[in-house]
């Protein structure tokens, strides 16, 4: 790099040393001494020159440096900005994947009436308005998911069968039936005035509608005051609770099908009750002349079996068994009976 000029001195051009220069410069017209004035003159402006081409660069390298320092300054700030601006995602991914951990703790002390906690099931189908098993909500379906709390893993996924496409797709195991919950039609209104008190406050704390609500709410109410409900006839009570469990679940699935209409489902309706009670009276007579046809067969069975026994033995029968036996009272309501078609239900309901 050249010398700064401004701390250049202006040479003596009278000095020997430059005697030959200025006898190159000295005419019949020019002096000596207007020789050595003259380079002096040269000299000067020449050392203006190289002063502003200085005064250029070091003007043009403090720029460049400041630009420089200014550049480092703002990819720092752009990089704290990034880092600060992924810190504050992580932040958020982390509150919407472990939401639990940073759920706000109210002031307050422990509750003194038992907790009604569902399960990531019924979390998913109250949060999606379907049809959800009355079976969660009482008291056996909430200790079921009490017992289970913990053991599972919410974000997991687990394969099933589409059953539109019959392709294996993947759902969260959140969103899983408990394979032990129990069917609506299979509940005692004990269960169901349980399930219901519990459910209702879970609804609107899900945001369904109000109007929704309120007819759910009255189809309890009016299943519970019906007739039936008081009828000392065990197939009235199970017709109100068959009948309350077709009616939800399709409802429920009408609300979702296309093209389809759902209904006010707080209003009973008579005919579609009584249909419901055939199916339940016929339903309970067969499940009765199965359960005495089985212990009718045991029993011959056993009878069978101690004959066998002591005729290997060689013993005799003593008459024990006789050939043309009556069967005992609580056989004859397996032997053939009236076509059910051809009796009245009354006449039906008065067998009990």
């Amino acid at each position: 790099m050249n010398p700064n000029p401004h701390n250049a001195s202006k040479p003596n051009f009278t000095a020997p040393k430059y005697a030959i220069l200025l006898a190159r410069i000295v005419s019949n017209t020019c002096t000596a001494a207007q020789a050595a004035e003259l380079l002096s003159l040269t000299w000067v402006a020449n050392n203006d020159i190289e002063k502003e081409h200085w005064d250029c660069r070091i003007q043009d390298k403090a720029e460049s440096v400041a630009q420089e320092l200014r550049d480092r300054a703002a990819a720092e700030e752009l990089k704290e900005t990034e880092l600060k601006r992924e810190l504050e995602e992580a932040c958020i991914e982390d509150r919407k994947k472990y939401r639990h951990k940073h759920t706000p703790i109210p002031n307050r002390p422990p509750p003194c009436t038992p907790l009604v906690i569902p399960s990531p099931f019924v979390i998913c189908t109250l949060t999606e308005g379907k049809h959800c098993p009355l079976w969660y909500f009482t008291n056996q379906g909430l200790q079921a998911v009490k017992a289970a709390a913990g053991t599972g893993d919410d974000d997991a996924i687990i394969p099933f069968m589409d059953p539109g496409s019959n392709a294996m797709n993947w759902m969260p195991a959140a969103a899983k039936k408990d394979p032990g919950a129990i069917h609506d039609k299979d509940l005692s209104f004990k269960d169901i005035t349980v399930a219901v008190t519990n459910y209702m406050p879970l609804m609107q704390c899900h945001g369904w509608e109000a109007d929704r609500i309120y007819k759910l709410s009255k189809f309890w109410q009016n299943l519970l005051t019906h007739d039936y409900r008081f009828s000392p006839n065990v197939v009235d009570t199970k017709t109100l609770i068959h009948y309350q469990a077709e009616q939800r679940f399709d409802w429920h699935e009408a609300i979702k099908a296309p093209g389809i209409q759902a209904w006010n489902i707080s209003i009973i309706h008579e005919e579609v009750l009584k249909d419901v009670g055939e199916k339940v009276f016929m339903d309970y007579h067969m499940k009765l002349d199965s359960e005495a046809c089985a212990e009718m067969a045991a029993q011959v069975h056993a009878a069978t079996a101690v004959l066998t026994s002591r005729a290997t033995a060689g013993q005799p029968s003593h008459g024990s068994f006789k050939r043309h036996r009556s069967p005992s009272p609580q056989f004859r309501a397996v032997l053939p009976r009236t076509d059910p078609s051809s009796v009245s239900r009354f006449e039906r309901r008065k067998d009990f």
